[in-house]
């Protein structure tokens, strides 16, 4: 063998006990991670880092509870009796144009869904399932898309005509009506049912009252369920006060200051009063001012004007996102409704059915989530 040749063999013999040396270091150090990662590891220590309680607020709303005993009303999560005192609901829609202001009643609702209408007026669909109120008001005509969220609670709706697609949209769903003026157009098969009177102190069509008490027994003497009603609704008790919010405002802008709703947290209540067009939004009869205990912005397409009257368009199935205010935080979801008789599931980013607090609930259709501002969000 040549003299370079032997160096070069030489070399390559001391290069390859050099990388055995660091394979088996390697080798060493791997097993040395392996071990000290599982083999010294006990279950319980798995388990107790699962539970550590999240620093995000909204996970700790939605996750940390527990949905409330008992029999309860499905709309408000009152404890009631019996079955028996679980009455089907009843929607009224409800006007909310100045000359409607303030309205009667809708301080008795368990839920109201707000929705913006032709010209940028909102109007309500209020839904009754706990108390009798004795005067609801002014009542205004339908639109479809009042039809399917009525028919979101399976409830029985009352209302003062309608315009000629959300009368075939009654009939369509099935849904029992109590209007208070026949369908003029013959379309729809829709007589008059309701009982109302109209207040002189008002002027039409800003004057059209009924109650819970007559549109009962209307639906009654139409051989109407009074039994029944489903709910998107899960609920549980307050969060103690240590674990609520300490101040939230949340203004909705459905279309101008006019129609502006504010809900304004109080933490000691674990409640948010209620402003409509930046003054407190009152009771006619009462004077008192509507306190709400869940708020949600549900997020859907809404399209129009569709014609010369102004009329749109809302979508009420498939899904979108949500907001749900509570306990002075705010939960970030979604809302899902697969098909026109199920009711709305409301969720968490987590997908768990989101649980809310006992009492009334208002809820504001919107196009985006650009027309909601809040001190939480």
């Amino acid at each position: 063998m040549k003299e370079s040749e032997r160096i070069l063999e030489n070399i390559c013999e001391k290069i390859l006990a050099r990388n055995k040396i660091k394979i088996i270091l390697i080798i060493a150090l791997l097993s040395f991670i392996l071990i000290s990662s599982f083999g010294c590891t006990k279950p319980e220590i798995i388990e107790e880092t699962t539970k550590e309680e999240p620093t995000e607020p909204t996970t700790q709303i939605e996750t940390y509870v527990e949905e409330l005993s008992g029999i309860r009303n499905p709309f408000n999560g009152t404890e009631v009796s019996s079955e028996d005192a679980i009455f089907r609901p009843i929607a009224v829609i409800v006007e909310n144009s100045t000359a409607a202001r303030p309205q009667t009643g809708l301080i008795d609702a368990d839920v109201i869904v707000e929705i913006v209408d032709e010209g940028g007026i909102t109007r309500y669909v209020a839904v009754y399932s706990s108390k009798e109120s004795e005067e609801i008001g002014p009542v205004r005509s339908a639109r479809p898309y009042y039809a399917e969220i009525a028919k979101s609670f399976d409830s029985i709706l009352a209302f003062f005509g309608a315009s000629p697609d959300g009368y075939v949209r009654v009939v369509q769903l099935g849904i029992p009506d109590l209007s208070a003026a026949a369908d003029t157009t013959g379309n729809s098969g829709i007589k008059a049912k309701a009982r109302h009177w109209r207040d002189s102190s008002r002027v039409a069509p800003h004057n059209a009252y009924m109650s819970i008490t007559s549109l009962r027994e209307d639906a009654k003497a139409y051989g109407y369920n009074l039994n029944g009603g489903i709910s998107p609704f899960k609920f549980k008790n307050d969060a103690p006060e240590s674990e609520r919010g300490e101040e939230d405002t949340i203004i909705v802008n459905f279309s101008s200051p006019t129609f502006e709703a504010k809900y304004v947290y109080d933490k000691e209540t674990n409640s948010y009063k209620k402003y409509l067009g930046g003054v407190a939004h009152i009771d006619r009869i009462s004077g008192e001012q509507i306190i709400a205990k869940n708020i949600i912005v549900h997020v859907t397409d809404i399209s129009g004007p569709l014609d010369q009257y102004g009329h749109i368009a809302v979508r009420t199935t498939g899904q979108g996102e949500a907001l749900f205010f509570l306990d002075g935080k705010v939960i970030e979801g979604k809302w899902v409704r697969n098909d026109y008789s199920e009711q709305f599931k409301y969720l968490s980013e987590n997908d768990n059915e989101v649980k809310f607090n006992v009492g009334q609930t208002w809820i504001s259709f919107l196009a985006t989530l650009d027309r909601v501002n809040s001190t939480s969000y």
